[in-house]
């Protein structure tokens, strides 16, 4: 259960939006966003569990990202577009993910990180973030997280990826 809850925590770290992204500019209210979609994006419930922080999510859609066609998730804060966070899922297709955008953004050295989950059974949470600057300073970044036991050697959870565009200075 705790490495549920760590795993949950970890997703709803996202990040803002590029400022020029896509359709989307800084500070669009829901309906300018579903407007400029072109027809791609649609209101959403304000659930509750959907919200980061104040940040309410009341816009999804989609974007394309070489030729794949991803879901991503437009979260408001005052009622102005704040980030936006592709809507990845919680499976492991993360290396198929990861492939699209090394091929859309090119190649980028990985950071890895390790935190430690002490408790009747040690437990590490990993991570692997590519961080792409994009031409306007902001930065694309993707994450993959899995969970490793010390005790139980080659045997890993599933992995859970990422992705955000991020504006300067606003990355993880």
């Amino acid at each position: 259960m705790r490495l549920a809850v760590a795993a949950l925590a970890l997703v709803g770290v996202a990040t803002p939006a590029l400022a020029d992204w896509q359709y989307t500019k800084w500070d669009m209210t829901a309906e300018q966003v579903i407007a400029a979609s072109g027809g791609t994006a649609k209101a959403a419930r304000d659930d509750k569990d959907k919200r980061i922080g104040k940040q309410r999510r009341l816009v999804t859609g989609e974007v394309m990202v070489k030729d794949t066609r991803l879901p991503v998730d437009f979260y408001f804060e005052d009622k102005k577009l704040k980030r936006i966070r592709y809507d990845l899922g919680l499976e492991d297709g993360c290396a198929a993910k990861e492939e699209l955008f090394l091929a859309a953004y090119g190649p980028i050295e990985p950071k890895l990180d390790s935190t430690e989950f002490p408790g009747r059974n040690l437990v590490y949470g990993k991570t692997r973030t590519r961080t792409w600057p994009m031409p306007d300073g902001d930065q694309f970044e993707y994450t993959v997280i899995w969970f490793e036991r010390p005790d139980l050697p080659g045997m890993k959870s599933k992995a859970i990826c990422m992705a955000a565009i991020t504006p300067p200075g606003k990355a993880g």
